[in-house]
């Protein structure tokens, strides 16, 4: 892991500038109603707390999104991945995905594992914290999985750092991807956003890179998950004996990318890496009985992977 400063590696900024282990069994779930215009809480939605060993994680609704299913396999027929919605009894012609943020109270820190799409973008990560109590400056780590904009969005606002006070944690083979992607690359649009959302850390020496497996900050651990992006990286959370396994975008559906994990995904960069990746996490979670969350599940995106024919299902812990 290595710290960055404002010096290194610019070329890409320049290219932009134009048991349920739930501990003691105690699950807070809260969904807030709609509020008038000008409320100061209008843009909450829901929020939702669990015990992680000694951990409170919390798990915070950023925004929802309807998708034309197709999305979830472009390597397979409209009508075979209607079979499979239906399946679940899911038969509209657009399904929802969430985005979820996880944020971890160590007890010595606070850490949020992404920050969603920003206010700026409809976001609704910052309000709900402040319903939380906690402010911006509160956090002490914001471990970012890869550059897609409803991941690193939220890391900046009006050209400065959304979380002052935090070390802001990259991929470092996203990283060296983002560094040697040319202009013609069909994710600049997306690099171009993390850049700007990033600069404000790395202009303040803020900003480190980790490895795609070993500890980030303590209790929290990176996954190799590559495939979706070149540096994708899962999280492990662990306090003791109790884990749970941030799957973070191998898995962007909670039926069609369980049922069929070989099915490719509209937005993984590497379809086939991305493929023989979420069937090895999947399969790892579904083995050793690991706690699962989704980052664009349905809220609070916590559960199961249990083993069904030739694929997976996903059971909700709550």
């Amino acid at each position: 892991m290595r710290p960055l400063n404002s010096k290194l590696s610019r070329r890409h900024f320049l290219q932009g500038a134009g048991a349920l282990a739930l501990g003691a069994g105690l699950v807070k779930f809260n969904v807030l109603p709609a509020l008038a215009q000008g409320s100061a809480l209008m843009n909450v939605t829901a929020f939702a707390r669990v015990r992680v060993g000694t951990f409170d994680v919390t798990v915070m609704q950023d925004a929802s999104f309807p998708f034309d299913p197709a999305i979830f396999g472009t390597n397979a027929t409209a009508e075979d991945i209607a079979a499979v919605l239906a399946a679940s009894n899911v038969r509209s012609a657009r399904v929802n995905a969430s985005v979820n943020i996880m944020l971890v109270n160590t007890g010595s820190s606070l850490v949020l594992l992404d920050t969603g799409n920003g206010a700026s973008s409809g976001g609704r990560l910052l309000a709900t914290l402040e319903v939380l109590g906690i402010a911006p400056g509160d956090i002490n780590a914001v471990v970012i999985s890869h550059f897609h904009p409803d991941h690193v969005g939220g890391a900046a606002a009006s050209g400065a750092m959304t979380f002052p006070d935090a070390t802001y944690y990259f991929p470092e083979a996203e990283w060296a991807f983002m560094d040697s992607a040319s202009a013609a690359s069909p994710a600049q649009s997306a690099i171009m956003g993390a850049n700007t959302a990033l600069k404000p850390a790395l202009d303040a020496g803020k900003l480190t890179l980790y490895a795609a497996e070993g500890t980030i900050v303590p209790g929290i651990e990176a996954v190799p998950a590559a495939g979706h992006t070149p540096g994708h990286t899962a999280f492990m959370v662990s306090s003791g004996s109790s884990q749970m396994l941030n799957i973070v975008d191998t898995a962007l559906n909670n039926i069609v990318s369980l049922a069929r994990p070989d099915w490719y995904a509209g937005f993984d960069a590497a379809p086939e890496e991305a493929a023989a990746t979420r069937l090895a996490l999947l399969t790892r979670a579904a083995e050793e009985g690991l706690q699962v969350f989704g980052y664009h599940f349905p809220f609070p995106g916590i559960g199961y992977v249990v083993a069904q024919g030739e694929g997976f299902s996903f059971v909700p812990a709550f």
